[in-house]
């Protein structure tokens, strides 16, 4: 994005709306506006929804439960379709991501992924809406979408289009409604790369320094935001933390969306090996200052057993990332020897791994590791330990 860019976007989120042309009744093409809810227009909508939806359940439309239930017996629609819709939705957020942050050759390769994967998740939707288009949620939705127009329609004037509901749904069948729901389903909010570039940038700086200062920001409560400026908001809020940390990265970091990301994880990372270094804690497990101390600790994470235990990946998180190398490498080993006595894996030739579980006589001395505690070439006893 250039900085006209930028400023024209900064613009269009802290105004909220959008404008958008479509044709009327006679043909002609008129500008018209689409604003955020109120709390209120909120609430009148889901009002809408339920209403229609207590309406279709009493006239005897099946539930999408109860048509599920059905498909599901003919095998019509079964959850491995489900597991489809969302293991493409994964893909294609993934891919999206990399390849705004990518150019050339390798963007144009991902862009090809993403359109076959985009092709594939709208064919399975649009298989799942068509079987599903019969039941009372589809029905109200439709009410919701059309409760949502008439909320959020006004025109060039900021005056609203419909005086009330009941005029609105007289003319729920014309062409004028047909081409703003167009309009309105192609209407698309800023992409996270976007935002994040947007919340970073000079332009938007100074305008969220002032806004925190004077305590007003876009001229509305904050529960009324729009979702662009929830998003604002918070990506702003994120590079505040970034900006105003002790360990601040280099600006190359901070512009480079991968690289910060990963600059969150690791930080991420520190914290919670401070945390069991300070408290003892991994996740919802208290150890004691005495189980601290060990070189090795090992923790049940089967639900089963403790309802209240961490996953493995909570655990794993907590080693250093030499111990996570350790331990794919001494796993590579059991897995080439088939079994291993412990004696045979961790020796006392081997001081790395004698390190790593936290055995006193692994010393560094000035040269290598020791196998005394004391004595003139002995060092600093090397912090051991690791998290099973």
């Amino acid at each position: 994005m250039s900085p006209e860019d930028i400023e024209r976007a900064i613009n269009k989120i802290a105004w909220g709306g959008t404008f958008i042309e479509v044709e009327d009744s006679n043909g002609e093409k008129i500008p018209l506006v689409i604003k955020p809810l109120s709390i209120r227009e909120r609430n009148f909508v889901e009002f809408i929804y339920d209403m229609a939806l207590r309406e279709a359940l009493e006239a005897g439309l099946m539930s999408k439960l109860e048509l599920y239930s059905q498909f599901k017996k003919k095998s019509i629609w079964t959850p491995e379709d489900d597991k489809v819709i969302q293991e493409s939705k994964e893909q294609i957020k993934k891919i999206k991501d990399v390849s705004d942050h990518s150019s050339g050759k390798e963007k144009r390769r991902f862009e090809k992924q993403l359109e076959s994967l985009v092709k594939k998740y709208n064919d399975v939707c649009r298989k799942k809406a068509d079987l599903f288009s019969i039941s009372a949620e589809t029905f109200a939705t439709e009410k919701r979408t059309l409760a949502l127009i008439f909320c959020s329609i006004y025109d060039e004037q900021d005056k609203k289009l419909w005086e009330n509901w009941n005029e609105f749904l007289e003319q729920a069948g014309n062409s004028l409604i047909t081409s703003i729901l167009n309009e309105f389903h192609s209407t698309q909010s800023f992409t996270s790369a976007e935002m994040r570039k947007i919340a970073r940038s000079n332009s938007w700086r100074f305008r969220w320094s002032g806004a925190k200062s004077i305590g007003n920001l876009f001229d509305k409560s904050i529960i009324e935001f729009s979702v662009d400026q929830q998003n604002l908001l918070y990506w702003s809020q994120v590079y505040d933390s970034v900006y105003e940390s002790m360990d601040r990265p280099p600006d190359s970091i901070i512009d480079d969306d991968v690289a910060l990301d990963k600059w969150f994880e690791d930080q991420s990372k520190k914290r919670k090996q401070k945390s069991l270094e300070r408290d003892g804690d991994i996740g919802k497990v208290k150890l004691s200052s005495k189980m601290r101390g060990h070189g090795e600790i090992f923790v049940v994470t089967n639900p089963d057993i403790n309802p209240n235990a961490p996953s493995i990946q909570e655990v794993d998180e907590l080693n250093t990332e030499f111990i996570r190398k350790f331990k794919e490498q001494e796993h590579e080993t059991i897995k080439k020897h088939g079994s291993l006595k412990e004696a045979e894996l961790r020796n006392r030739s081997n001081k790395i791994a004698r390190k790593i579980i936290g055995s006193n006589d692994a010393v560094l001395g000035k040269s290598s590791f020791g196998q005394a505690k004391g004595g003139k070439n002995a060092g600093t006893i090397l912090p051991g330990g690791s998290i099973s």
